[in-house]
C-alpha cells in the first residue's frame, strides 16, 4: 500500500485542535487546518481557520473536513483524496 506522501493525486489533509472532551462541557473554540496538495498544477494551499462553538473533538474534525470540501469545490478541484488523523 502506498503512503499518502507517495500518492501522485490531489490530496487534502485536515486537522482540528480543541480542548479534550469532558462530560457537561460548554462549547469551546477550535482551530482548523487544511492543507491541499495539487501535484498536477504544482500548487499547494494552506488554510487556517477557527470555529467558535465546538461541542466535541469529532465535531471540530468534521467541521474541518466540511470546510475543506467547500474550499475544494470553490477552487474547482476534483478527484481529491481526503486524509485526516482523527481516530474516532
Amino acid at each position: 500500500m502506498l503512503q499518502p506522501a507517495l500518492l501522485f493525486s490531489r490530496r487534502c489533509y485536515t486537522d482540528a485542535s480543541t480542548a479534550p472532551d469532558h462530560q457537561h462541557q460548554e462549547p469551546r473554540k477550535a482551530g482548523i487546518g487544511i492543507f491541499i496538495i495539487d501535484p498536477q498544477q504544482k500548487m499547494n494551499y494552506y488554510i487556517k481557520a477557527a470555529m467558535a462553538n465546538s461541542t466535541s473533538v469529532i465535531m471540530a474534525e468534521s467541521a474541518a473536513m466540511a470546510l475543506a470540501a467547500d474550499i475544494c469545490s470553490a477552487l474547482n478541484l476534483q478527484s481529491l483524496v481526503f486524509l485526516t488523523d482523527n481516530q474516532q
